[in-house]
């Protein structure tokens, strides 16, 4: 499934790119410019219309300032701690053993990409997706006849052997921007950003006399826009610069969380959903090194974090607890880097 949602957000990517080529092709006039031969220089491209309202005092009809740039990468995102809730105790001393909060989901990679299309009124088109979908981690224990999972079993006199858990996540995101240059340094934009955050919590315990499972999954489909902005911190006209972008917005969440239980004394299934607002914030540091006149290597550092959403671990608080408010008011923390290849023509 997480492969699948994969495929359908790239292709819903691959629309919208289409849509802009066909954009930039109508407004494309037939002329061609001849290529410049600096190797450190942008190169020169058809396709150049009228300045517009934009004005020349930005450099915006230069014919070097419009074309396509297109990169591919590599994400690597670490996923913050889950909220604290029970997930094994000692039946002897009632000593907590697994909580949630103890799996570590560390870091996982996943693929980048981007298009753009440049104009040369200071505007800009942009398409972005990237998906990490690896995060996973597992906590065993083995004491028989001395382990109480509240889980698989609220009892207090049921004892297992054995007891297994699995923390998953997945997260994957696409986003059309439109851009326009406010000086030498910055770019403002505003876009539609597309986010999934899935999660799963699996629990299972074991022992001769008694035995059973727990599943507990959340799927989060935020839809909304975005406002921000990037600029040029570092350019001295070489090989190497350096530039930063923050973005943020107000989206529109549909949550379903899923419950699943099986067990030697009960069976449980059940379905819930929510619709609520949430917050997407993401902000990052970005090093571009030009190779030749077309080619660019790139590496840099971003933060990204969500409010408003439901995580596998507050599935587990909620029942804990007994307090359904708090499966959809959870939040996720991701930081790590993003590096790269990209091609301007």
């Amino acid at each position: 499934m997480s492969r699948a949602r994969s495929v359908l957000h790239v292709a819903a990517a691959l629309l919208l790119v289409h849509a802009a080529a066909v954009v930039a092709q109508e407004a494309a006039p037939e002329n061609a410019l001849a290529p410049t031969h600096d190797p450190l220089a942008v190169p020169s491209v058809s396709g150049c219309g009228d300045c517009g309202d934009c004005g020349d005092e930005l450099g915006c009809c230069n014919p070097v300032s419009c074309g396509w740039t297109a990169s591919a990468g590599a994400i690597i995102l670490h996923r913050s701690a889950a909220k604290r809730a029970l997930l094994v105790e000692d039946g002897t001393t009632d000593e907590e053993l697994v909580n949630v909060a103890d799996f570590d989901l560390g870091f996982a990679a996943g693929p980048r990409v981007e298009l753009a299309r440049r104009f040369d009124s200071c505007w800009e088109i942009g398409l972005a997706h990237f998906s990490v979908d690896d995060w996973s981690t597992a906590r065993s224990l083995s004491d028989p006849g001395n382990l109480r999972v509240p889980l698989v079993s609220s009892s207090p006199s049921d004892y297992f052997d054995t007891a297994a858990a699995v923390y998953e996540s997945q997260l994957y995101s696409t986003e059309l921007n439109l851009k326009r240059r406010w000086n030498d340094q910055v770019r403002l934009l505003a876009g539609f950003r597309w986010v999934e955050l899935h999660e799963a919590i699996s629990a299972e315990a074991w022992s001769p006399d008694l035995e059973g499972s727990f599943d507990a999954r959340t799927g989060n489909y935020l839809y909304g826009f975005q406002l921000g902005a990037d600029a040029i911190l570092w350019d001295r006209g070489g090989r190497l610069n350096i530039d930063s972008f923050l973005k943020a917005g107000i989206y529109g969440t549909h949550t379903r969380a899923t419950l699943r239980g099986q067990g030697t004394y009960f069976e449980l299934e059940g379905t819930a959903t929510n619709g609520r607002t949430s917050f997407l914030g993401e902000i990052g540091l970005n090093a571009n090194y030009r190779l030749t006149e077309h080619w660019s290597l790139f590496g840099g550092y971003e933060v990204l974090w969500a409010e408003g959403v439901a995580l596998a671990a507050d599935t587990v608080a909620a029942i804990s607890g007994g307090d359904a408010n708090e499966l959809w008011s959870g939040g996720a923390f991701y930081h790590g880097t993003l590096t790269g290849v990209s091609l301007t023509w």
